[in-house]
């Protein structure tokens, strides 16, 4: 039987593009958040035949998002760039940037992981706490693929052929 190997919230990263509109993506770790999860919300149909005594539900489709509690520090390039969305009350294309999650579980030695283009939708800056309150919400299809993390935080990913 093989090793079951748990999941840890440190082997797993979610990057932002900090610099949208570059030539290269400038990928930074969302390394000062506090909340790590992807909502897949759903969508789906339901279709009641007549022949059946139950509705039937179909899953049509997915809308992940990610939403991010960042804990403010000035000079981290994450915040950094939320807080300039924040500060520019960014819309449209300006507030679209690319995410890239890389996941702890791996294929042939490297990562898996899947990069998007990712509306930023600002939702609190609680200055007393020091957070600012986001979400990224995936747009049209993610690209999977496999990434490699170096020791210093920088990311290289391969999309899948």
């Amino acid at each position: 039987m093989a090793e079951l190997e748990r999941l840890k919230k440190h082997l797993n990263y979610l990057f932002l593009n900090a610099s949208p509109g570059g030539a290269e993506p400038l990928w930074k770790r969302a390394a000062k958040s506090t909340d790590f999860a992807v909502k897949m919300n759903a969508k789906t149909e339901t279709y009641d035949y007549i022949a059946d005594a139950a509705p039937t539900e179909d899953l049509t489709s997915y809308s992940p998002e990610v939403s991010q509690t960042q804990t403010a520090y000035i000079g981290d390039p994450v915040y950094d760039y939320v807080f300039s969305l924040y500060r520019d009350q960014a819309t449209g294309s300006d507030a679209v940037t690319d995410a890239l999650l890389v996941y702890q579980q791996k294929s042939g030695g490297e990562n898996l992981a899947a990069r998007f283009a990712a509306t930023v939708t600002i939702d609190t800056y609680d200055i007393v706490a020091g957070t600012v309150k986001y979400k990224l919400t995936q747009r049209g299809t993610a690209l999977r693929g496999l990434a490699s993390v170096a020791g210093d935080g920088s990311v290289t990913f391969t999309p899948e052929s």
